[in-house]
């Protein structure tokens, strides 16, 4: 594991939000829902939350991490290491790197334009973003009652709808136990 991941423990993170606990266990909850996914995708489960070791502030007795999406460099400078860039190929990074800048904008969607709302939604690699956000934001509801929703990305079967947004993607019961996280 990355010893960036590591730092993640003990980052407090506010119990509306994450109820689930720090940033470490938040980040590992996360990983753990997509241990079926691609490698790539499971990087980015990772780093999808990485930058919140450089924004990370106290502010007015709240915990925040304003602009965490935006530490992008520091997610390149981790995929550079060496034992990672001879193992990752172009489109791992390119779709590690396109979760890491989305995954807060696409929990905005229906505040997007149209226009750049359906860009989001016509990329390449929105299928690996949305099984992310969707791990993200699972990683919550698991903690109050130990099964969620959540997207089988591989094999899309029907019509699902966020907000009236259709997803290429089935919503199957997933149970989490979370002594294995």
């Amino acid at each position: 594991m990355f010893k960036e991941i590591l730092s993640l423990k003990g980052m407090p993170q506010s119990d509306i939000h994450h109820p689930e606990g720090d940033v470490y266990v938040h980040t590992r909850k996360c990983w753990n829902l997509l241990r079926k996914e691609s490698r790539a995708v499971r990087l980015a489960a990772l780093l999808h939350d990485i930058g919140k070791l450089i924004t990370y502030k106290l502010k007015d007795g709240r915990h925040t991490y304003h602009g965490h999406d935006q530490e992008l460099d520091f997610v390149l400078r981790i995929l550079g290491n060496a034992k990672f860039k001879k193992h990752l190929s172009v489109d791992e990074i390119a779709t590690i790197i396109f979760i890491f800048e989305n995954h807060m904008r696409y929990k905005r969607i229906n505040e997007m334009k149209k226009s750049k709302r359906e860009r989001l939604l016509n990329h390449r690699f929105v299928k690996s973003l949305i099984a992310v956000c969707h791990a993200d934001n699972s990683c919550r509801e698991i903690y109050k009652n130990n099964k969620c929703e959540f997207p089988n990305t591989q094999n899309p079967k029907r019509k699902v709808f966020l907000n009236g947004i259709e997803l290429d993607c089935v919503p199957t019961e997933f149970n989490y136990d979370s002594k294995n996280s």
